[in-house]
């Protein structure tokens, strides 16, 4: 059994990683949001977020959204799980996208300002050679394809699973 230490140690471990993934959840989409060219908010073109389910996805749509940005949050499912505690008029619209599969990856992109890629492989889907590479592929020619003109990579397995 672990000693009181230990869990300590644990503890603080986490809650660390989790400050440090939500600052940094914060800076990629300010990087994203600081690229954009200025627009009325009915003309905005919306922030897409692939893999918002994951820890920094879900973080990322959570701080687009606080900023009032409109949000196409995507997932193999279509569904972002945090939707209910979006904020009232939040815009924000939920997709499916799977990053092995051309032509959701195509209608996730085709319309959005700008793309953050945070998704990652996982035991519900996908390998890491599936999604890292053929899926980032994927969508870096997608974003090509549809002239979105930002793409932000996000890799944070060793920040959120040391």
């Amino acid at each position: 059994s672990p000693s009181t230490s230990d869990t300590i140690t644990k503890d603080a471990s986490s809650t660390c990683r989790r400050s440090f993934l939500i600052g940094a959840s914060g800076t990629i989409a300010t990087a994203a949001l600081s690229l954009q060219r200025p627009a009325l908010a009915a003309d905005k073109q919306p922030v897409c977020v692939i893999g918002c389910n994951g820890r920094t996805g879900t973080e990322v749509v959570k701080y687009l959204l606080a900023k009032n940005e409109p949000v196409k949050a995507t997932s193999r499912t279509g569904e972002y799980f945090d939707a209910a505690s979006a904020p009232e008029g939040a815009m924000l619209e939920q997709l499916v996208c799977d990053v092995t599969d051309n032509k959701s990856v195509q209608l996730a992109c085709a319309g959005s300002s700008a793309v953050i890629f945070a998704a990652s492989a996982s035991k519900s889907g996908g390998t890491p050679s599936q999604v890292d590479n053929v899926g980032l592929v994927n969508v870096a020619k997608a974003c090509i394809d549809a002239n979105v003109p930002h793409l932000v990579v996000v890799s944070s397995g060793a920040v959120t699973k040391p």
